[in-house]
């Protein structure tokens, strides 16, 4: 069962809730509305939409309040009084001083900190050198622990080698310098805290942090506050670090109140927060100025066929993360985004497409009941001869999203597949996503996200509706940002994006500054929400025992469906009480080749309202064919 809520810190960890010495003065929550809002109606949260906010409350003792940073000084006072307050809370505790910064004395403090059940090493200043990798975790026998390192004055990790963990263990006041192409990384490590540390003087194009996909049925949950990333360095130019913070499979993790600093310009393009698959996230008053990308979530499906190491279909979709409180500025291209890469090949997230069908009987694309219900798609009969051969667990975990029909933009997971009608029909059985049981919410129940499918839907299930299946982005909010937009010479910036398969987001009270910037800049945009349709269908990478009986990667179909082109849209989201600083409000198709009555995805359920500065009152349409913009339905239709 997947946690519905973030769990609080372990006992005796230091990141307990305090008042922020800052009030968030940019929370600009406008009365007036764009003309197009009239017929968008105006009214009210309806019980469906004021449940959804209940799925990504801050952790109880976390210090991810949404109390932002305005400028780097106040950041830096703030970081400055919350350390004193978190080392004396270390300094109450049993703990063994290393002789020095050497990694040998580290090596033996470490050990007699095991010794002595307390597991708590102060660090001397000074600097320890890292000729290779080294896993300061592992010297903590299982089921012990964790470990935990702080220094109080200047202690730096230098070298070439990773600080490389396997389980978990706390970090707190480190400087980390090394040259190395991560600086801390992990894979499947519950239980992570790193706060208070800096990461400057990385080799080019590395990370600080790297939180690697790690399986299955396993994720990384990481504590990561107050943290200093990047920065100018000594040649005058910003660190030159391609990613701030990497992270794959991440669950009820924290984020909150670090500074990223990182260089935007085209041969380094450093991106602050980069996350690919994950529950229960949050992104919470960080400050972050500068880099080519801010905060952005890439919605992945099938695995990378690169690297042979992939994420799976439990953590490969965003449900119910918070962005909130934070601060952007100095953004080349866009400062918060949820991307399902479409023009990334193998990366777009849908990994099949299917009309629902009906063969015989009275079953016309569903079968099963409200609260048990399954949809019914044809078996292919000239299924490809590499195809993924048919299981229970086919396309387990994914889910499906209808493009079509009265149900478009509405999504469910799928919990098993079976045979049916003969063996000329699957059935794929649908359950709510927060895998609490394999029950589908009645409408109005208690956090419902916005979008996802009802008993009540039931009756609406009908064959011909086409449905993708892949991972999705859902029950996302990004609220209260404050986010600085310049215009760059040849670039399109945008404040918020989100492209294609984006469902239930709510994007509400967040104010956006033009700073004014290059004259030749290509495009600018406060907000941007881009259908994609008609991307190419593709095959699966999948990895086997080859002749040699070592592993081996090769390229199969999914096979299942006879489409050959897919479709991600957005859906059922809201887009209100934002200050739009007298930038563009876009909605558009982005049309790739033979993307058919893909257009139809427009007509899902959206409401914009009551927003303020944006020009001509009204949002700017992109290209949409001969099918016309999208309709925007009322609030009460969902």
């Amino acid at each position: 069962m997947h946690p519905q809520h973030p769990t609080s810190p372990a006992a005796g960890e230091a990141v307990e809730q305090h008042p922020s010495p800052m009030s968030r003065r940019h929370l600009l929550l406008g009365t007036a509305s764009c003309a197009l809002l009239a017929a968008c109606g105006g009214g009210g949260h309806t019980g469906s939409e004021a449940a959804s906010d209940a799925g990504t409350a801050p952790a109880a003792g976390s210090d991810a309040s949404a109390t932002g940073h305005a400028t780097a000084e106040d950041w830096q006072s703030a970081r400055d009084t919350r350390w004193q307050e978190q080392l004396a809370r270390l300094k109450a505790q049993k703990y063994v001083t290393a002789a020095s910064a050497r990694l040998d004395d580290v090596v033996k403090a470490i050990q007699r900190a095991v010794q002595d059940k307390h597991y708590t090493v102060l660090l001397p200043a000074g600097d320890t050198w890292l000729e290779d990798d080294w896993n300061p975790a592992a010297l903590v026998p299982a089921g012990q622990g964790p470990l935990t390192l702080f220094t109080e004055g200047r202690h730096a990790f230098t070298g070439k080698g990773r600080l490389k963990l396997d389980r978990a263990m706390r970090l707190y006041n480190c400087w980390f310098r090394q040259r190395s192409p991560d600086q801390v990384y992990a894979g499947w490590v519950n239980g992570l805290v790193l706060q208070f540390n800096r990461f400057t003087d990385p080799a080019p194009k590395s990370q600080a942090l790297r939180l690697h996909p790690v399986g299955w049925d396993r994720y990384n949950k990481v504590d990561f506050q107050w943290n200093d990333i990047g920065g100018i360095g000594a040649n005058g130019q910003p660190a030159p670090y391609a990613y701030g913070v990497y992270a794959a499979d991440l669950r009820d993790s924290v984020l909150s109140h670090n500074r990223i600093r990182l260089d935007g310009r085209d041969e380094i393009k450093g991106r602050c927060i980069w996350y690919e698959g994950g529950w229960n996230n949050q992104f919470v008053s960080n400050y972050i100025d500068g880099g080519f990308i801010g905060i952005t979530a890439v919605v992945m499906g099938l695995p990378q066929s690169t690297t042979g190491q992939n994420s799976h279909a439990p953590n490969q979709s965003h449900l119910d993360n918070l962005i909130q409180g934070n601060t952007l500025r100095n953004i080349v291209e866009e400062s918060i985004s949820y991307d399902a890469h479409a023009e990334g090949g193998l990366w777009h997230p849908v990994v099949d497409v299917f009309d629902l069908a009906r063969v015989g009987g009275s079953e016309y694309g569903k079968t099963g009941t409200p609260e048990r219900p399954a949809v019914l798609v044809p078996v292919n009969p000239n299924l490809p001869k590499d195809a993924l051969p048919f299981s229970e667990k086919l396309y387990q975990d994914y889910f499906v999203v209808w493009n079509s029909g009265p149900l478009t933009g509405k999504y469910a997971q799928i919990w098993k597949c079976t045979l049916h009608d003969n063996g000329r029909l699957m059935a794929f059985w649908l359950r709510s996503p927060r895998h609490a049981d394999n029950l589908v919410l009645k409408a109005g129940a208690k956090g419902l996200r916005l979008g996802e499918l009802t008993q009540e839907d039931f009756t609406l299930i009908a064959n011909n509706h086409k449905v993708s299946i892949g991972a999705v982005a859902a029950n996302i909010r990004i609220e209260d940002n404050l986010i600085y937009s310049k215009a760059y010479s040849g670039k399109n910036t945008t404040a918020i994006g989100l492209w294609g398969t984006g469902l239930g987001f709510r994007i509400s009270g967040n104010q956006i500054i033009d700073e004014g910037g290059a004259a030749d800049f290509k495009s600018r945009t406060s907000i941007s929400v881009t259908h994609v349709g008609g991307v190419s269908a593709k095959t699966v990478p999948e990895t086997y025992t080859g002749p040699d009986g070592q592993p081996a990667v090769r390229e199969v179909f999914c096979g299942h469906g006879t489409q050959t082109r897919v479709g991600l849209l957005v859906g059922h989201s809201v887009v209100e009480k934002n200050e739009m600083g007298q930038l563009p409000l876009r909605i558009t198709l982005k049309e790739y080749g033979g993307y058919g009555d893909y257009r139809e995805m427009g007509t899902s359920p959206m409401v914009i309202r009551d927003n303020t500065g944006v020009p001509a009152g009204q949002p700017v349409f992109g290209v949409w064919g001969a099918g016309g913009p999208p309709t925007f339905k009322r609030v009460d239709r969902f």
